[in-house]
């Protein structure tokens, strides 16, 4: 039988193995949907089933692409303008794994978060929530395979940068069946604040306010746009276990439905209130 300590060696070794198969992939595939393997992956270990994230990533590999060409280094004096430009992501890569390479890489993400966060909705918030678990993974071990996909996270978020406007306006006209046949905008509106809070630790304390007003904002778009005249409905029926859940989002094979579930029993651990339970059970059963 295996110490926690050879445990946590072994999930370690499991991620790094499957970031280093990810990491000859783009961004992005089939016209912009967001390549979520590394959050999967990450998600996976964190549910406790790490055997499941080769087999997994077999079957995900092949929808991936290549990344896009690099054209334009990026200096200290040019980022601003290569900011919220989607084809310019390699070119970011390039510009902060340079740094992350000088620095410790706390510097560079607390530096980046802070210049990146009024534009969190980038890519649906792919770009802060791929960060935040690079980010958390790095803190409990740092490898040259996390380095990079940290790298890789911050350069696909500011390659997206996108501030919502101001102001508001009216909440949109979907049903409550036409809102819930759409569930992956209300999946981002919880794997977001989940992810960022889960390495606000790891941050600057001014950036805490910042991250909060954004995010909140940002749920706050999602929620006017795909549900503003929804009613609210109860639970059909009592929580699972977490276990089954774990289960349920693993079988599934989603990776939104991965990643909801360990963004709701994050919090429930925390909170133990049903409702997360509940929340990752409907999940699943949409996406699954």
């Amino acid at each position: 039988m295996m110490s926690p300590q050879q445990e946590a060696h072994q999930h370690a070794d499991v991620l790094d193995e499957g970031l280093a198969r990810l990491a000859v992939t783009g961004p992005e595939f089939r016209g912009g949907l967001s390549n979520h393997g590394p959050m999967a992956a990450e998600a996976m270990i964190r549910l406790g089933r790490p055997e499941a994230v080769e087999p997994w990533l077999d079957g995900y590999l092949p929808l991936l692409e290549e990344p896009p060409r690099a054209s334009d280094r990026i200096t200290d004096q040019t980022w601003p303008e290569a900011m919220g430009v989607p084809r310019r992501v390699t070119d970011w890569e390039l510009y902060l794994r340079d740094q992350l390479a000088d620095e410790p890489w706390q510097l560079v993400l607390a530096r980046w978060w802070q210049r990146l966060v009024p534009g969190l909705a980038a890519h649906a918030t792919h770009g802060i929530i791929r960060t935040s678990h690079a980010a958390r993974s790095l803190a409990e071990v740092q490898t040259s395979e996390r380095l990079h996909e940290l790298g890789r996270g911050l350069a696909y978020w500011a390659s997206g940068y996108l501030e919502l406007p101001g102001g508001t306006g009216s909440g949109g006209g979907l049903t409550l069946d036409a809102a819930i046949s759409q569930p992956i905008p209300f999946v981002h509106a919880v794997t977001a604040p989940v992810a960022a809070r889960s390495v606000l630790g790891l941050l600057p304390g001014g950036v805490a306010q910042p991250s909060y007003d954004a995010l909140w904002r940002t749920a706050a778009a999602l929620y006017s746009a795909y549900a503003a005249d929804s009613a609210p409905e109860p639970p059909l029926s009592e929580p699972p276990w977490p276990a089954d859940l774990i289960s349920r989002a693993v079988g599934t094979g989603d990776e939104h439905a991965i990643k909801f579930t360990e963004a709701c029993l994050r919090l429930y651990s925390e909170s133990a209130d049903p409702i997360l339970l509940q929340a990752a059970e409907r999940a699943c059963r949409l996406l699954g």
